[in-house]
C-alpha cells in the first residue's frame, strides 16, 4: 500500500517526502529481517550446488522483472476486496 500511494505522487507534492521517509522504513525493517533471518535460514538449508543454481536462476529473473508494480494492479489482495462488504 504505501508503495502504491508513493507512486502516485509527484517530487513536488507535499506529502512526497513523507510517503519517502514512510516507504524506506518499511522496506528497511523488511530487508533487515531478510538479511538476518531468512536468508541465513535458506542457506543452513540449502547445498552449495542447490544455493548457486538458486542464486543464478534468480539473477536471470531480475533481468525481466519490472521495476514498478502495473497502474493497474490492486493495492489489496482479492481476499480483502470482497470480504469489506
Amino acid at each position: 500500500m504505501l508503495l502504491n500511494e508513493f507512486q502516485d505522487l509527484s517530487p513536488t507534492d507535499p506529502h512526497f517526502e513523507t510517503s519517502l521517509k514512510n516507504l524506506w522504513a518499511s522496506l528497511s525493517a523488511h530487508i533487515k529481517e531478510e538479511e538476518t533471518d531468512d536468508l541465513p535460514k535458506l542457506e543452513k538449508a540449502l547445498d552449495a550446488s542447490e544455493s548457486k543454481r538458486l542464486a543464478d536462476e534468480f539473477q536471470s529473473t531480475k533481468k525481466f522483472v519490472p521495476t514498478r508494480s502495473h497502474p493497474m494492479a490492486p493495492d489489496k489482495p482479492v481476499s480483502a476486496r470482497f470480504s469489506a462488504s
